[in-house]
């Protein structure tokens, strides 16, 4: 497959979004089929019971899927997205790490985890996803 995205291709695409610029989510690493973001813990992504809000935390997931993919395929469209939630989301940080499990022709298959990070070491993995997409050129 051709028309994969490079890291800073993908860089500049993602600091473009509303979305990402306003939960402080950052591109860490993008290549061969994989993705990292990080977001920091803030007060207005929580939920009445102090936790990261589910649908923050499927955002998170689904960029990391869709990310990974398009360093393969260039953008596509997330098209089914399952989402586990493991443990409680409260962290001083968030890692995202996505990757590409089948890359297809009309189909991509991808999962992400969603892990918390206190006091400067990942605690546990809170979500769990997988994501499936279709390239822009299927």
């Amino acid at each position: 497959m051709s028309g994969g995205m490079t890291f800073d291709e993908l860089h500049r695409y993602h600091v473009s979004g509303p979305f990402q610029r306003w939960a402080g989510i950052e591109l860490i690493s993008a290549s061969a089929g994989r993705a990292e973001l990080r977001m920091p813990w803030q007060d207005a992504a929580a939920h009445a019971d102090n936790g990261l809000h589910a649908g923050l935390i499927g955002g998170l997931l689904e960029t990391a899927c869709a990310y990974a993919s398009a360093t393969f395929n260039g953008l596509g469209l997330v098209t089914h997205l399952d989402v586990d939630f493991l443990n409680a989301a409260q962290a001083e940080v968030f890692v995202t790490r996505g990757q590409v499990v089948r890359n297809g022709r009309r189909q991509v298959f991808t999962s992400a985890e969603l892990s918390a990070v206190r006091e400067g070491r990942e605690d546990r993995i809170v979500a769990i996803a997988h994501a499936l997409l279709v390239p822009k050129h299927a």
